[in-house]
């Protein structure tokens, strides 16, 4: 059985990304994973300070988070966007973890998921998330899960209200098990294989990155523009009034770049 390990990257209590990464890792337990659910304070770590690594080792927070990294076949991180990026302590936590040999990060299987209580849905702190993890060899799937509007999106029960992004959110649980078992027999990802050497290595992140640009952004696009993504009180959302025109699950798309621009002046909140 695949094991996953999933945590949300805030240190808030009542925050969003952690009821998406609880649900995300019910459903991935529910298609066949083993999910080690974390919580991101068990991973305290000062910040990263060549001084201090070399002085006094790797810190137990950034042990203990490399341990469970290593010992897990996948990974599901929710992460809240801060400032159009991902939150300090993520970095941080990335460059501490990137110090141990070997890294633990490399061939692991990723999936991102966000949620803000904006339009956007936390997903420009996921393409600066990606850029870290390709780098450090996590072969993460193309597809991004965005959650926009999660201040009202989650029933009582835990659950999303809205069925067809349940569903979607389940769809991808059910990949995550399939995807966990390929990254620990170094099986092929999709149209990328776990490289052997360094160069190969290299070349595997520049392809990762530009599937992930082909194939991601074709997703995000479409749940952006999509006609189900609107504000609760049922008025169109700032991306479709931008020149988006909304066909289905199908987008034209030739407006993106002036609605992308309009969108990253506006720092929404998420938590």
């Amino acid at each position: 059985m695949p094991k996953v390990l999933a945590f949300a990257a805030s240190l808030r209590r009542a925050s969003w990304n952690r009821k998406l990464v609880q649900l995300a890792a019910d459903l991935a337990r529910q298609g066949g994973a083993e999910v080690d659910l974390a919580d991101f304070r068990e991973f305290d770590m000062p910040l990263y300070d060549a001084d201090a690594q070399a002085a006094s080792g790797i810190p137990g927070g950034a042990e203990e988070l490399g341990r469970r990294i290593g010992a897990a076949d996948g990974l599901m991180i929710a992460c809240p966007e801060y400032n159009f990026s991902m939150p300090g302590t993520l970095k941080n936590a990335i460059d501490w973890v990137s110090r141990i040999r070997p890294v633990p990060l490399r061939g692991k299987s990723g999936f991102l998921l966000a949620a803000s209580n904006g339009q956007v849905g936390g997903i420009r702190g996921l393409w600066q998330l990606r850029i870290p993890l390709e780098g450090l060899g996590v072969l993460l799937h193309p597809d991004m899960y965005t959650l926009p509007w999660a201040d009202k999106a989650f029933g009582p029960d835990g659950r999303l209200l809205e069925q067809e992004r349940q569903d979607r959110l389940s769809a991808m649980g059910a990949r995550l098990p399939q995807r966990g078992a390929e990254a620990r027999g170094g099986m092929r990802m999709g149209t990328v294989t776990l490289p052997k050497s360094r160069s190969a290595c290299r070349r595997s992140i520049r392809w990762t990155s530009v599937l992930s640009v082909a194939l991601g952004s074709t997703w995000t696009i479409g749940n952006l523009a999509h006609p189900r993504n609107r504000r609760p009180n049922g008025s169109a959302r700032a991306a479709s009034s931008a020149g988006s025109s909304e066909r289905g699950r199908g987008t034209d798309c030739s407006d993106w770049g002036s609605t992308c621009g309009r969108l990253s002046q506006r720092n929404e909140p998420t938590r």
